[in-house]
């Protein structure tokens, strides 16, 4: 394997990453009027978390290798969301 090789993985692994980061806000927007109202359970905002977004996210995530960089850019994005709730 080339260096080439390896800086064009890692680029795409980076677009790759802010790919599904934005699909996970796309569908947080979505749930918005469930996350955000007052009188929805925090217990079930969290399931729904759990449940309907951190899977279109972390698809596909536990195969390739993540360097620190990209774990820091889904736990930021994960913190984000759980803050909201």
């Amino acid at each position: 394997m080339y260096l080439s090789d390896l800086l064009t993985q890692y680029n795409g692994l980076k677009r790759e990453i802010n790919r599904k980061t934005q699909k996970g806000t796309k569908c947080r927007f979505e749930l918005r009027k469930i996350l955000i109202n007052w009188r929805s359970m925090r217990n079930l905002k969290i399931q729904t978390y759990i449940t309907l977004i951190r899977p279109i996210v972390l698809c596909a995530s536990e195969i390739c290798p993540l360097r620190k960089i990209e774990e820091l850019k889904l736990s930021v994005f994960e913190r984000k969301i759980l803050g909201r709730i």
